[in-house]
C-alpha cells in the first residue's frame, strides 16, 4: 500500500524528505510519480486518487488467498 498526501493534510516523516528540494519545493518526480511507479511494477494495483489532497494505491498482488484481508 501507498498513501501519498498534499502537505496541507499531513506532515512528510523527516526519513523521506527529497534532500534536493527546499521548502515550498516539489521534490523530483513527486508524488503522481511514485503512484504511476507503484502501479506500473504491481500487477492489478488500484489507484484512488483524492483530489488535491493526495492519493492512495495497494494491490493484492501478493496476498495468500487463504488469509484475506
Amino acid at each position: 500500500m501507498l498513501a501519498v498526501f498534499d502537505r496541507t493534510v499531513a506532515k512528510c516523516p523527516e526519513g523521506l524528505r527529497n534532500m534536493e528540494s527546499g521548502p515550498g519545493e516539489k521534490g523530483v518526480g513527486g508524488g503522481a510519480s511514485l503512484l504511476n511507479h507503484f502501479s506500473a511494477t504491481r500487477e492489478g494495483a488500484v489507484t484512488i486518487r483524492l483530489g488535491s489532497s493526495g492519493a492512495v494505491a495497494y494491490t493484492a498482488e501478493k496476498q495468500n488467498p487463504l488469509l484475506p484481508r
